[in-house]
């Protein structure tokens, strides 16, 4: 039996030597008759691409999927990871020496050969693991009626903790179009009127079929197709199971104090798809170019606090979404009988002062959870009654509530800051806050009353004219 901790240990100092010794072994593969001075340049493009590729398979979760879960989804997403890696190390040795120490396939031979060696032991133990819990005896064959987010679940369930006693033997649709193709690497044998050709045909190679899942949708399937393969399962005595039962629970309406009431409002205007664009370059140029300080705060939190190395939140982003925002750790899970102060390290309080702490929100920004300047990401339970403007756009690293007061404004005032913000914002206006950001980081939060006053003031008039709107 191969044990789960060991083998966790082994890949992440495989994984470590690999971004090492990858790009080495392209250069070596690409040119075997490589000198010491063909190294003098590499050996930086060599570092750069494997610490960069390194750092996002650890930020993007990748590498924290445990070896018996690993899935084709994410091997792609180590590939992109690899790959972005290795961008990095080209961006890097072209401001070197314009990559003349870099062969110009040697890129994409060092992310092939990189996401083989990271992707390649995992699938295979992942195999060997269920080959031992393979059980040795025939399994309950069973035909999964439907094909949609539920049938997947269960699919994938039979797969991963049926233990060879129970097998998918084929999907039935409702579209004619995905007959012959497969899900789940489960055949898509025929449409749902052909339930009884399917069974029999079955039946005819050995497989017989025992139970019928219904796992199609009110929307998938018709009355009639329904009214015919349970008719046919009853002709036939097979037992139907109508897996949606299971799942009563898990899709119920949420309790009231869990929903909120959310309009999506779309921003238009050209100034909010230009700061998108300009996003995505300043955030990747950031990355890039503050990479020794994300190594050097890394290091930090793994010597005052070990692992792991990030701390998240799961903040209300754009439209209402869900998603989790990333800090460098600065605190000691010694439990919440502490307050934040005696749990915050001296090393953590350095970083938190210097707000390298929320160098990570970079990667928030590159992927489109946030922004580097808009209203800041709230918890779920900080939120005001009237979310809907505030989450009309991306919630900012920086924002106009942030340089007009921070932590020294009121709800009321934050909520009237950021609504000012959403109605009135352009380019120069985010130049202004980022400059205005500058001298909060050095002397801490400073209360802008003549700012904070033409908020408040703007918003109340602003909802007295939609108050008489609404009356008329």
């Amino acid at each position: 039996m191969l044990s789960f901790a060991r083998v966790r240990t082994a890949f992440f100092i495989w994984d470590l030597a690999l971004a090492v010794i990858s790009p080495f072994i392209a250069l070596w593969l690409r040119n075997p008759a490589m000198t010491p001075s063909t190294l003098d340049h590499f050996v930086i493009y060599g570092l750069a691409s494997g610490v960069a590729s390194l750092i996002l398979l650890r930020v993007s979760g990748v590498a924290s999927v445990a070896w018996r879960f690993f899935s084709m989804s994410d091997a792609v997403d180590a590939f992109v990871s690899i790959s972005t890696g290795v961008i990095v190390g080209v961006m890097v040795g072209f401001f070197v020496d314009r990559l003349e120490s870099v062969p110009r396939s040697l890129p994409f031979m060092q992310a092939v050969i990189q996401f083989v060696a990271y992707a390649g032991p995992r699938l295979v133990l992942k195999r060997l693991a269920a080959g031992e819990r393979t059980a040795s005896i025939r399994p309950t064959h069973v035909l999964l009626v439907g094909c949609n987010p539920t049938s997947y679940v269960y699919a994938r369930a039979v797969e991963t903790i049926g233990r060879g006693t129970m097998k998918v033997a084929a999907v039935l649709t409702h579209d004619p179009l995905m007959v012959g193709h497969s899900f789940c690497g489960i055949p898509i044998a025929a449409t749902f009127d052909n339930i009884e050709a399917v069974i029999r045909k079955l039946k005819l190679r050995g497989v017989e079929i025992r139970r019928v899942i219904l796992s199609a949708s009110g929307e998938e399937i018709a009355r009639h197709s329904l009214d015919k393969v349970l008719a046919s399962a009853e002709r036939l005595n097979i037992p139907v199971m109508d897996i949606h039962l299971l799942f009563t629970e898990i899709a119920g309406k949420p309790s009231q104090e869990d929903e909120f009431d959310i309009d999506v409002i779309k921003l238009r205007g050209a100034h909010w798809m230009f700061k998108r664009s300009l996003d995505i370059i300043a955030a990747a140029f950031l990355i890039i170019a503050l990479s020794p300080l994300f190594l050097i705060a890394a290091a930090l939190v793994v010597y005052d606090l070990g692992f792991p190395i990030l701390f998240w939140q799961q903040r209300f982003g754009r439209h209402g979404k869900v998603f989790s925002v990333y800090k460098f750790r600065t605190m000691r899970d010694d439990g919440d009988h502490l307050s934040d102060a005696e749990r915050t390290s001296s090393i953590g309080l350095i970083l938190r002062l210097t707000r390298l702490d929320e160098l990570p929100q970079l990667w928030n920004i590159l992927i489109g959870d946030m922004s580097f300047i808009g209203p800041r990401p709230l918890l779920p339970i900080d939120q005001p009654e009237e979310i809907s403007q505030r989450l009309a756009a991306r919630p900012g690293l920086s924002g106009w509530a942030q340089v007009n007061g921070g932590r020294l404004v009121t709800p009321e005032e934050k909520r009237a800051l950021d609504l000012w913000y959403i109605a009135h914002a352009s380019l120069w206006l985010d130049i202004r806050i980022a400059l205005m950001t500058v001298p909060v980081l050095l002397h801490g939060d400073i209360y802008n009353r003549r700012e904070i006053g033409r908020a408040v003031d703007w918003l109340q008039a602003h909802e007295e004219s939609a108050l008489l709107e609404e009356a008329s």
